[in-house]
């Protein structure tokens, strides 16, 4: 959905009357987009709550917009006031954004039990109920949007929560979106990616601990590359013309500000980065690498937002040996990290992220290992599970068999999920035994297709879970 440009210098000398018109003409064509849409036949109800919560916000600018037109209408101001259309104009962008994402949803091009085993893993470790929809993304991506978190950024918590409410939906429930690649619409063991995302969701929940140790060790990092941030800083301005106007202290002073926001941003998105990868790891170990390997994180370069994947998957083993070591030292996940070379840095924001990311190590870890996981258990345990579960999928036979499900919660169910994604990834990388059973079954022309059973009897073991829970929830009502 088209964007609305922010207002530029000569807009601004244009009559506040007729900017006032155009932002309301912008408020009716949203209104009638979303209502159209709104007024179709939905297979699932939660596109109809964010469609209601985005029209009473709508409904309130609409009225914002009546009344200046009002007050403006007698004499045509150009610059006072101007400033309170800024915040309508981002609004309006934001709205069209969100109802774009949700006009987008495709929830029932993926199976049922997917949608709700998602539900049930969100809520485990977010606050508040969580129902997932799924959005099939044109370009080779996974993520997940939380509509509540996007609602409270903008201050829009009241409208979200009306039209929650309205919908007969608990109190602080969200709507996560998740958008999923269009080419592996067919893979269920993909959906091991969404750990990393769901990690993303979880560290709100620690956004005073992530803010504080993130300064903490900036600032000593920063001491550390100060002659560099300096010689970094002469080196922008090296092409700084004595003839602009502005001084070269001021120039200097303006450019140093640019680069200590950049320098912060870089680090922060880092930090998160690692956190969602540690979250990830905790909940499905090394198996979300091998779904992210089939979406985008390779070994590739260092990026702004991102580190590189081969400095990530050092990272992820260094914490699963430090905190499950019989995942880490499990030989069938060697290939993952087998191409993990120590990584080099030779860009200064880069460098100075990583050092930040390693000072943050331990103290990040200490902080996800109040995500419950499956996998954090008894080894001896662990072995004879997944040992388990991997002779019912040689078998053809649902994973879910062997898991005991009578008294499950939704905590232990998501953990199942988790535990079902880890377990079936597992046989897809132990080589022998993966290759013996698609030469049993036929497959061994087409590896593709072997996988493919072994998504879907995954799904049919989250059936089982399913049936189990509802069954669980009608004997206790």
């Amino acid at each position: 959905m088209a964007q609305i440009a922010p207002l530029d210098r000569e807009s601004r000398w244009l009559s506040i009357q007729w900017q006032l018109h155009c932002l309301q003409y912008r408020v009716g064509s949203l209104k009638s987009e979303i209502k159209r849409v709104a007024d179709k036949d939905h297979p699932y109800p939660e596109p109809s709550v964010i469609f209601a919560a985005l029209e009473a916000v709508l409904a309130e600018r609409e009225a914002f917009l009546e009344d200046a037109i009002e007050n403006y209408s007698v004499s045509d101001r150009k610059v006072r006031g101007l400033g309170n259309l800024e915040p309508i104009i981002q609004d309006l962008n934001t709205i069209g954004e969100l109802f774009s994402l949700a006009h987008r949803v495709d929830s029932a091009r993926i199976p049922f039990e997917i949608l709700r085993s998602l539900s049930w893993a969100s809520t485990a470790v977010l606050p508040g109920q969580s129902r997932a929809v799924v959005r099939l993304d044109p370009t080779y991506n996974y993520s997940i949007t939380s509509f509540r978190e996007r609602f409270a950024d903008k201050d829009w918590l009241p409208f979200w929560d009306s039209a929650v409410s309205a919908a007969n939906l608990p109190s602080g429930q969200t709507i996560l979106l998740f958008g999923f690649p269009s080419p592996e619409v067919g893979s269920i063991l993909v959906h091991g990616i969404a750990a990393h995302e769901l990690g993303h969701l979880v560290a709100p929940r620690w956004e005073s601990e992530l803010e504080e140790l993130l300064n903490r060790h900036l600032s000593s990092v920063k001491q550390r590359y100060r002659e560099s941030i300096s010689d970094f800083i002469a080196e922008q301005l090296r092409g700084h013309v004595q003839g602009s106007g502005i001084s070269r202290e001021d120039a200097y002073e303006s450019m140093s500000r640019i680069v200590e926001f950049d320098i912060y941003s870089v680090a922060e998105l880092w930090i998160r980065e690692m956190f969602a990868d540690f979250v990830a790891a905790r909940l499905v170990g090394p198996a979300f690498i091998a779904a992210f390997d089939r979406v985008k994180l390779g070994f590739g370069r260092a990026g702004n937002t991102h580190p590189p994947g081969s400095w990530r998957r050092l990272q992820i083993r260094q914490f699963l040996k430090e905190k499950m070591p019989h995942v880490a030292d499990d030989p069938v996940w060697r290939l993952l990290f087998s191409a993990s070379a120590e990584a080099g840095f030779n860009e200064l924001y880069h460098s100075i992220a990583s050092e930040v990311c390693a000072l943050s190590f331990e103290e990040i870890a200490r902080l996800v290992e109040k995500v419950p996981s499956p996998i954090a258990v008894d080894p001896t345990q662990l072995r004879m599970q997944i040992e388990a579960m991997q002779e019912h999928i040689e078998h053809l036979s649902p994973p879910s068999v062997p898991l005991d499900v009578t008294g499950a919660d939704e905590i232990d169910t998501a953990n199942m999920f988790w535990l079902l994604l880890y377990a079936a990834w597992h046989f897809r990388f132990s080589e022998d035994r993966f290759t013996e059973f698609a030469r049993r079954h036929g497959w061994q022309e087409d590896l593709a297709k072997a996988e493919a059973a072994i998504g879907n009897m995954v799904q049919h073991a989250l059936e089982s879970l399913e049936l189990h829970f509802r069954w669980k929830l009608y004997t206790e009502t």
